[in-house]
C-alpha cells in the first residue's frame, strides 16, 4: 500500500542553509537535537535519532532538492523503505 502526502512550509532560511544542514552530520544533529550521520554523497547511508532512522541519499541537486529512502528500527523486514523528497525554493 502506498500513502502519498505533501507538506509545504516556509522556513526563514535560504535554500543553501537548509540543504547544508540536512546533509551534514553536525547540522542535522543540531536540527534534531540527537546524533546523526549525514553526507552530500549520493548512495551515502545516513542515520538519525541515535540510529532510530536509517536510509540512503537517492538524488541530490545542490541547494534545490534532496531525495532519500529511509526506515525506522521499527520497520519489519517485510516493510519497504519510505521516501522523502525535499524541494527548496
Amino acid at each position: 500500500m502506498t500513502i502519498e502526502f505533501k507538506i509545504s512550509e516556509v522556513i526563514p532560511a535560504v535554500p543553501s542553509e537548509i540543504y547544508d544542514a540536512w546533509l551534514s552530520t553536525e547540522g542535522h544533529s543540531q536540527m534534531t537535537g540527537s546524533v546523526a550521520h549525514a553526507s552530500k554523497e549520493i548512495g551515502f547511508e545516513f542515520d538519525a535519532w541515535d540510529g532510530y532512522i536509517s536510509g540512503t541519499n537517492v538524488e541530490l541537486e545542490p541547494d534545490r532538492r534532496i531525495v532519500q529512502s529511509w526506515r525506522t528500527s521499527e520497520f519489519g523486514n517485510d516493510h519497504i523503505d519510505s521516501q522523502i523528497e525535499i524541494t527548496l525554493e
